[in-house]
Order: structure tokens, then sequence, then C-alpha cells
């Protein structure tokens, strides 16, 4: 704390004060929107399938999935509060708070300062459909958070201390090493550790970066086509720096841990991709722009409105960019300057669909998708250039500037309310889950307690308990299948760890996952016999317990 202050109080006011108005912007309309998107399960316990796990403590795998930056941030959390329990009002709001603080840095990275264009960037970035999805997974929610947060800030102090440490060696000023040192530091850094925590952000690192190149391109003049030329490389250097620290400490932390890399999507092939996948990549990549704007891509653009919305949007930027671009042709250096710009567009959609790259052999969902925001803030930062440049604004006719203007800002905005919506009904579908669930598993245990020769004090074995529970007569609500994310079940019935509802939401822990045990049950002419649940016989007394027979033996 300064000196100059005579007290905690002078200081945070003087803190407040110092917040910059388009900050202040940013951050209340994404609080807001956050808040309107994600209320429902911050005022309600709404467990997806790896919650009914690791809801009372824990976070699931980390370290043999690359993930070493969630198990840090998982221990730091079990050393400040105990263990990471999954409080919905606690651990979503900081994940909103984080993530309206990611929407500040972001907005300052690309420099956006029209009022309304940063309440739409700020928006957008909390009610898209794959941080929800991470909201499905509330016990991590806040790291994941976090490390969208940390990467942005990242970012933003590597473009800001790379500018300070420019104009310090320009002016002959000290410092000058300094600032270039945090700068490469902060931005190698963050990255690094934003994708330790969960690999699927740094596409969005990616993909702001090149976003920040096609406004270089849009707001330079023509013979600064150098310049843009010289910041991509030292982008590429920082993206790629990061991605190689990330992949050798992930590697490093496993051998330590005792913990290798696993087969599960692919980890332990992290950093190795094959010849033979390049053209498959290639086309994945470019086809899911097209999936963008044509059918429902993950989930992120899930009715037709939203895909026509972002293909207008598109189609506006598209015809900005080349009517501001047209005038420089015409000078030296204009056509290298169009050049590089028609190859940072060519070049976003790796990073809208990086994940592919990151792991070519995994199965991708919703949550894995952040990256494809990018398409909703690349449009937002060419009309913010556009708006804000004097040149630029001079060499769009006012009427296109006006009509774009309303175009991309009233489309946007309509996308964020259809993801407000789209969020909440996701969240409704997780809460008639659970319902239906617990009554389901209710009836069950009734069942299990009225068997004949129950005591309290009778283990309960599970024969094919790894199996999904096949009972016909049990379906999902048909009538909100338009809330279709993954990331969650539309009945936790047929969650692959079912049995977790029982021990951790009903309290029921008489069950005995003893395999020599169960082994022999298995071998018994009596349990060959028994039909599946929820028939009756399916429940039945074996021995000194009671016997629930899920499925046949494979």
């Amino acid at each position: 704390m300064s000196v100059m202050f005579e007290n905690t109080d002078d200081w945070v006011k003087e803190k407040i004060r110092g917040i910059s108005h388009r900050s202040r912007v940013t951050f209340t309309a994404a609080a807001a929107a956050g808040i309107l998107a994600h209320m429902y399960t911050l005022t309600n316990k709404l467990p997806n399938y790896d919650e009914l796990t690791f809801g009372a403590g824990g976070v699931g795998v980390t370290v043999s999935s690359g993930r070493w930056g969630l198990e840090a941030l998982h221990q730091l959390s079990i050393l400040l509060v105990g263990e990471s329990y999954s409080l919905p009002w606690f651990s979503g709001m900081i994940a909103i708070v984080f993530m309206a603080l990611a929407a500040c840095y972001v907005v300052k990275f690309l420099d956006i300062r029209q009022d309304i264009l940063c309440v739409l960037t700020g928006s957008v970035l909390v009610v898209y459909p794959a941080f929800t999805c991470a909201m499905f997974f509330m016990f991590t929610a806040r790291y994941y958070a976090f490390a969208v947060f940390l990467m942005a800030w990242g970012l933003y102090q590597f473009d800001r201390q790379l500018s300070v440490a420019s104009q310090r060696k320009r002016e002959g000023v000290s410092g000058y090493r300094r600032s270039l040192f945090f700068a490469w530091l902060a931005g190698i850094g963050c990255v690094m550790l934003a994708t330790s925590v969960f690999q699927a952000y740094y596409p969005l690192a990616a993909g702001l970066c090149v976003v920040k190149l096609i406004q270089m391109c849009l707001g330079g003049e023509a013979g600064e086509y150098g310049k843009v030329f010289r910041k991509a490389w030292i982008y590429l250097a920082m993206l790629v720096a990061a991605v190689a620290l990330y992949i050798l400490s992930a590697k490093a932390v496993a051998a330590l841990a005792g913990d290798p890399l696993s087969g599960y999507r692919g980890m332990n092939r992290l950093g190795t991709i094959r010849a033979a996948q390049i053209p498959w990549m290639v086309k994945e990549i470019y086809k899911s722009v097209i999936l963008l704007f044509t059918s429902d891509f993950y989930q992120v653009n899930p009715t037709a409105f939203l895909r026509v919305a972002l293909a207008v949007c598109c189609l506006f930027t598209a015809v900005l960019s080349a009517v501001c671009m047209w005038p420089k042709c015409r000078e030296k250096g204009g056509v290298l300057l169009t050049a590089e710009l028609v190859v940072f567009v060519l070049i976003l959609p790796f990073c809208l669909n990086g994940i592919i790259i990151m792991q070519p052999d995994s199965w991708f969902y919703t949550l894995m998708e952040y990256g494809t925001v990018t398409i909703f803030l690349c449009p937002l930062a060419v009309l913010d250039t556009v708006l804000s440049g004097g040149r630029l604004n001079d060499a769009c006719p006012a009427k296109l500037r006006k009509a774009a203007d309303i175009v991309i800002t009233f489309s946007i905005l309509c996308c964020v309310g259809i993801y407000i919506w789209f969020d909440n009904g996701n969240y409704v579908t997780m809460d008639y889950a659970y319902r239906s669930a617990e009554s389901y598993f209710t009836s069950m245990l009734t069942q299990v307690r009225m068997t004949e020769g129950y005591t309290d004090e009778m283990p309960v074995y599970v024969l094919g308990w790894d199996s999904e529970i096949a009972d016909k007569s049990f379906a999902s609500n048909g009538s909100l299948e338009v809330f279709n994310m993954a990331g969650k079940n539309d009945s936790l019935v047929h969650a692959w760890n079912w049995y977790a509802f029982l021990e951790n939401y009903l309290n029921y822990r008489q069950f005995d996952w003893d395999e020599e045990k169960i082994d022999e049950l298995w071998s018994s002419p009596e349990a060959g016999a028994m039909p599946c649940y929820p028939d009756q016989g399916s429940i039945t007394r074996m021995g000194d317990g009671i016997v629930i027979k899920i499925a046949e033996k494979e």
C-alpha cells in the first residue's frame, strides 16, 4: 500500500476513481447479463453427471489430463477455505465476477471505445453457451472463469508493456528492458497458465490476437504493413512459446506426480500431430465455420435466428472491411496491407475451432468450443475500429456506417437475449433431471428397505453398477429437447455414475464396492436368474446383504 494514503479507505477510493469509464460499463454489463443468464443455477443446486461425484469435494481428473493448473487452483482453494466444495451462489458469483473482469481486459486489449459495443462484448462473453456449459460443472466453474480472466489480463499486459518498452526505447528512457521482460512474462506465462487449467481457452487467446491484427490492418496507414507484419510475428512467437511451455510443463508435472498423461482424449499424445491428420484438420476447421452459419454447431448457435444474425454480422463486417481498405490499395504499401488482412481472415478459423489442433484425437462438446465466441468479437471490434477511427471513418460512406452500426449492434443484442433464454432453459432441464432422479432413486431405496430380512447394517451390492439403468418406463422430458446442450444429462437416472446420486444426494452409504465379493455374487446361479432393475425380483437378499441387479454381465 502506498504511503501517500493515510488509510485504507483513501486507497480504495483512489483505486475506484482510477477505473476507466469503459471498464465500468463493461463490468456492469457483463455482471448484469451473467446474473440474468445464470441466476437460476446460482440459487439452486443443479448437479450434472460429474457433480454427482465431485460436488461434495474434488475437481475430477487433473494432472493426467494435462490440467495441472486446475489441480494447483484446487490445492490453493483447500489451503484457503478447505475442500473445494460446489457452492452454487459462492462459486457461481465468483465465476461471473472473473468473467466480467476478463471482459474488461478483452475490451482494453481490442481497444473498444463505443459504450454499446463494450456492453455487448461483456455480455456475449458471459452468456455464451460454452461458458454456460462451464457453469454446469459448478465445482470447477470459478477456476475456469479465472483462467479466462488470467488469459485476457496477460494479453492486455503483453500489448501494453510492449508499447511502453517501445516508447521508452525511442525516448532513450531507462526501464526499456524491464518493460520488455514483463511483457513477455505476462503474455507467455498467463496464456500458458490459462491453458493448464483448461486447454480449450488457448484458441481464444489466439483468436483475440488475430482480431487485433485485423484491427491494425483496418486502422493503420497503407505504409504500415511492415509494422503489422512484425506484430503478427511477435504474437505468433508469444503463442508458440506459451503452448510449448504448457506441453513441457504438463509432461513434467505428470512425470513428477507419478500420474502419466492418460489416453483419454489423446492426452498421452499431447503436442504430437501426425502428418496424415493435417488435411483432415484443415478441412474440419473450415467446415466448422460453415456449420456456425448453417446448423447447430455444438449448441453454441442453437436457433435459426442466431445463425442468420451471425451471418449478417459477418457479411457487414466483410463489406465494411472491403470498403475501408479499398482507398488504401491505391496507396503505396496498401496492397501488401490488404494481403495481410486477407491472410488474417483465413487464419481466424484456426482460432475459432483451434481445439482440433490442440487435441486432434479427442471428441468435442460445448465446453470445449469457447474459442468460437471470437466470431462475435470480430464484428464488434471491426465496427468499433471503423466508428472510432478518424480517416477510416471518412473512408466509409455515412449510410454504410450507420447501417452496419444498427444491424451489428441490434443483431448481437438479440443474440445475447436468446442466449440468456437458452441458458435458463438448460438450467430448467437440469432442475427437472434432479427432481425426477430424486423421485426415482427414493423409490429404489424404498424397495431396498422393504426387502424381506433387511436391516440397516446390511451391505448393498450392485451388479452392473457401471452400466446404464435400462428402464423403458422412464423417459426424459421431451418437451424440453430444444435445450439440449452437452455437459449435462436430461436424466440423471441414466448418468454414468448414477449410484453417486444415492450416496451424495440421498446420503445412502450402505453400498459395498468390494470387487471380489461382487465377482463372487456374479458367479452364483441366483444372480444369473435375476431380472434387471426395475423389474420385480431385481432387488433381493443374497447371503449377508442386499443385491441390486442393474444389467446382465458382459
